[in-house]
């Protein structure tokens, strides 16, 4: 990811809408770019205290790397659900083929 594609998913990253797929992307440019490192900070300080303006005890770092850590979290969970979607679908499909299997074998071939 370069910098421009970064500031691109800025705002969808600190509105905890940014895509799982891009997520890693995302962070890795997070890490090699102080520019952007910086920019992210700033964005996301403004973002936290225009929503919570009674909070006194705002660390930036503490509060940032949170919000990476809950982001990571959300895209393990995405993936997870995926694949139990997946190996749903997978079992239901092998049922069906069991079923059809049975009903060829047993009943008309009978």
């Amino acid at each position: 990811m370069n910098c421009q594609e970064f500031d691109k998913h800025m705002k969808s990253f600190i509105e905890k809408k940014i895509d799982c797929a891009c997520l890693d992307s995302f962070l890795e440019h997070y890490k090699s770019c102080p520019e952007c490192r910086e920019e992210l900070e700033i964005k996301f300080l403004m973002a936290y205290l225009m929503k919570d303006q009674n909070d006194t005890s705002f660390h930036l770092a503490h509060a940032l790397n949170r919000h990476i850590e809950e982001e990571i979290r959300r895209k393990k969970r995405f993936y997870q659900k995926r694949i139990f979607q997946y190996v749903l679908i997978s079992v239901s499909e092998s049922l069906v083929f069991l079923t059809a299997i049975y009903f060829i074998f047993f009943i008309v071939l009978k």
